[in-house]
């Protein structure tokens, strides 16, 4: 089947109310990087960070509706039950054309799914806040070397794509804008400098207002982890940015950007001296925060977690991995916000949104999701909310979970997909 074809529409299609708003080391070869995702996606992870009271909810719930499947969250009348978690919204929508990436990207006002490929013909599934879903076939004029990155908004939404000049193994990554038909914003353009092998860390992010975005690089021994802060047409937002200096021979794990309201967090541990390296800037490349800290906590990489409180890390120790602890980073400083011990019939701990009773994802020992507050140290279980799926990343405290199935039945496979929000009350105990 010829790819102009392979479009269709999506059937059994929901959603409301979306209006407000490389961890661990490598061995080298010569091919390239995986395209796999971008860091800061939602993983499922060891830990989390947190935020406000939230998880409550969006601004406003039950506006247009379309296709079949799905209910409305408008019946809460506000606040959720206290001791339990609810849905608030829920978007059921089909890929029958593309194999995508399980996990979508958020925006401010929708969610971008991403076929996984590096082909210059490639499929993209996009939902707004109007309720309607669109799976996308764009025709770049070159095949992009690492999984494109969503930018603008699901309403008008454009890809930044990504190619490399090198010779040997030193060169430029460039980046161009495109919109949904293909058409270019900007040419082809270099924005930041690399080391390029197949062990080579790129992490990506998105800023949740979709108007920046933000691609690293770095090689251990070979070259520092440095990133560079676009604009949402691929344009670089000043200069590039090291986050440590070894004189480009570092031993460096944990390497992650993590888009915030309007900008983008950086992070990465060195190994050699055992210090995690913060990094944050605003929308025009100022820094916001910056700090080196070192602690026994520096185990296995933290888990970044950004809401509108501020930017939470969560660590299992190097010595003690049934427990958790969180850190609130904020004027060039960490913080310590919690430590929860892991009960033995729990596999982890997210922390998910803080506030006066913060907001966890709790992980049991057979894969199933469920939901808790913290009050006074004790975790307290809620009930309701879902049992499967994977925690999505909100800059805003919004809480939402994502789940899909393969449809083998079509030709080539689909999927189906499912995005829930849940609002969760106090603890009653």
């Amino acid at each position: 089947m010829g790819f102009s074809t392979r479009v269709a529409w999506l059937t059994g299609v929901l959603l409301v109310g979306l209006e407000a708003q490389g961890c661990g080391r490598g061995t080298e070869s010569n091919v390239g990087p995986s395209t796999a995702g971008q860091s800061g996606d939602a993983a499922g992870g060891d830990a989390a960070g947190g935020a406000p009271a939230g998880g409550a909810g969006p601004d406003s719930a039950g506006a247009d509706a379309g296709g079949a499947g799905g209910e409305i969250g408008d019946a809460m009348g506000g606040a959720p039950p206290a001791g339990a978690c609810a849905e608030v919204l829920r978007l059921e929508g089909k890929s029958a054309n593309y194999r995508l990436n399980a996990t979508p990207m958020r925006l401010h006002d929708g969610f971008v799914y991403l076929e996984a490929s590096s082909q210059a013909e490639f499929g993209w599934l996009v939902a707004t806040s109007r309720g309607d879903w669109r799976e996308i076939a764009t025709n770049a004029t070159f095949s992009p070397y690492l999984t494109p990155l969503p930018t603008g908004s699901a309403k008008e939404p454009q890809l930044l794509l990504f190619d490399r000049v090198v010779d040997g193994f030193t060169g430029q990554l460039t980046a161009q804008a495109v919109r949904e038909d293909g058409a270019s914003v900007a040419p082809l353009a270099a924005v930041l400098s690399i080391f390029d092998r197949g062990t080579a860390a790129y992490p990506r992010a998105t800023a949740l207002d979709g108007k920046r975005a933000a691609v690293g690089n770095g090689h251990v021994r070979t070259r520092d982890p440095h990133f560079i802060l676009l604009d949402q047409n691929a344009q670089p937002v000043g200069d590039e940015h090291r986050l440590f200096d070894s004189g480009d021979s570092p031993l460096f794990s944990c390497f992650t950007l993590t888009g915030t309201a309007h900008g983008v967090l950086a992070s990465v541990v060195d190994d050699s001296k055992r210090e995690l390296h913060l990094q944050e800037l605003d929308a025009a490349g100022a820094l916001l925060s910056e700090t080196t800290w070192s602690s026994p906590e520096l185990g296995l990489c933290p888990l970044v977690s950004v809401d509108p409180t501020g930017t939470y890390l969560s660590f299992k120790g190097s010595t003690d991995q049934r427990r958790i602890s969180v850190y609130r980073f904020a004027e060039n400083a960490m913080t310590a916000v919690a430590t929860l011990p892991i009960p033995a019939d729990v596999q982890t701990y997210r922390w998910l949104v803080g506030g006066d009773e913060p907001l966890l994802g709790v992980t049991d020992m057979n894969g199933a999701l469920s939901f808790a507050r913290v009050r006074q140290g004790a975790v307290l279980p809620l009930s309701g909310g879902v049992s499967d799926g994977t925690l999505i990343p909100s800059a805003d405290g919004r809480v939402f979970v994502a789940s899909h199935t393969d449809d083998d039945s079509t030709t080539p496979p689909g999927s189906n997909f499912t995005i829930v929000e849940l609002a969760c009350g106090a603890a009653t105990e």
